[in-house]
C-alpha cells in the first residue's frame, strides 16, 4: 500500500516514518514546488495550478492501492487531491486520512487576509505555537521560510473564497 503524505504549511517530515512502519506500507512524502528536493522550483501561489500539477505528478503513482494522508494544510491538499482524482475518473484512494484541520467549509480563513506583512505572518506563527521561538527569531531561517509560509497561507485565502467559509 502506498501512503502519499501531504505536509502542513512549510513542513517536510514524513520520510522519517518509514523506519517505523511495516514493509507492506510505502510512505512517500509529496513535496510542493519550492520545498525540499524541489527547492529550486518557483513557489506556486495559485491553488488550482498547484492542485492540477500535483494530480498530474501523483496520477502515475496510483496504479496500485494507495491512501492519502495530510495534516493541517496537508489535509486540505489531500482532500482536494481526492476530489480531483474522482472528478477526473482516476483511481480512488483506499482511504483519505486527515488531521489537525476543520473541514474546508468550516474553516476560519479570514484571518489569513490580515497577513500582509512579515511581522503579521510571524505573529500568526507565534499564535499557532507550532514553531520554536528561536527559529522565529532567526533572520536567516526566516528569510528562507517566510516566502514558503506566505505561499501556503495564500492558499488559505483562496480556499476561503472558494468554499465561502467564514
Amino acid at each position: 500500500m502506498l501512503l502519499l503524505c501531504f505536509p502542513y504549511a512549510g513542513a517536510m517530515l514524513y520520510l522519517r516514518w518509514r523506519r517505523n512502519v511495516p514493509d507492506w506500507l510505502d510512505i512517500q512524502q509529496v513535496e510542493l514546488p519550492g520545498r525540499g528536493s524541489r527547492l529550486l522550483e518557483s513557489l506556486v501561489t495559485d491553488w488550482d495550478s498547484l492542485i492540477g500539477s500535483l494530480v498530474e505528478e501523483i496520477a502515475s503513482e496510483t496504479n496500485h492501492p494507495y491512501a492519502l494522508f495530510g495534516h493541517s494544510f496537508g489535509a486540505l491538499l489531500a482532500f482536494e487531491i481526492a476530489h480531483q482524482f474522482k472528478a477526473r475518473g482516476l483511481p480512488s484512494a483506499k482511504a483519505l486520512i486527515v488531521s489537525g484541520v476543520h473541514a474546508p467549509s468550516c474553516r476560519d480563513n479570514l484571518r489569513f487576509n490580515e497577513l500582509g506583512s512579515d511581522q503579521q505572518l510571524l505573529a500568526e506563527m507565534q499564535r499557532l505555537n507550532g514553531t520554536e521561538a528561536a527559529v522565529l527569531a532567526s533572520e536567516g531561517l526566516m528569510a528562507l521560510t517566510l516566502p514558503i509560509l506566505r505561499a501556503d497561507f495564500t492558499y488559505a485565502v483562496f480556499i476561503n473564497a472558494r468554499t465561502g467559509s467564514r
